[in-house]
């Protein structure tokens, strides 16, 4: 496929780009990601991205903690660090690939931070998760992933929550950073 050949062209100064929400679609995309860059020399970059305002910054409680509040960002690192591991132990096929991956936490708005830390980082794809929301639902919130589709200069691999990636043969959509969708079969 096209894609892949890019990334293994690019070489392993460029990351793959796999923004995650600690969802089971997030996990998906995490776990296609490792199978496509398994045999490539690309990086994976794992991003969270907290939707804080900047002006209000956040705190949450952890129950299990006698810190009646810590900063957010302390508490989402945890988090991602936690839910990196539970990847890792349910798909111990790409262990290898997901043990080296770098993370990065950074706040605001998440479609704009994604698309900023792909540009920053000079990555050669974003590959995320999506819930697919169509209709009301999709008009009453604005998608994220809709933002990074129109915004990224890099090709975007999204998956829908529900799919079986570690099924051999699955057909996935790419939509390029132009419009264009590309298929293939996984």
């Amino acid at each position: 496929m096209q894609t892949i050949d890019n990334i293994r062209h690019v070489g392993m100064n460029h990351p793959v780009l796999v923004p995650v929400d600690f969802s089971n679609c997030s996990r998906a995309a995490l776990i296609y990601a490792a199978r496509m860059t398994a045999d490539t020399r690309s990086p994976l970059l794992v991003l969270h991205v907290i939707h804080d305002k900047g002006n209000e910054p956040g705190f949450y409680r952890r129950h299990h903690d006698d810190n009646p509040l810590l900063p957010i960002a302390d508490i989402a690192s945890g988090m991602l660090e936690d839910w990196l591991y539970k990847v890792r132990r349910e798909a111990p096929e790409f262990d290898n690939t997901l043990r080296p991956a770098r993370t990065r936490l950074v706040s605001g708005l998440p479609g704009k931070r994604i698309v900023e830390v792909a540009e920053a980082e000079h990555a050669v794809m974003i590959v995320m998760g999506t819930r697919g929301r169509t209709g009301l639902s999709q008009l009453m919130r604005s998608s994220i992933t809709e933002y990074v589709l129109a915004h990224a200069c890099v090709p975007v691999t999204t998956l829908r929550e529900g799919i079986n990636t570690t099924r051999e043969g699955q057909c996935l959509k790419f939509t390029s950073p132009v419009g264009g969708v590309i298929s293939g079969d996984y």
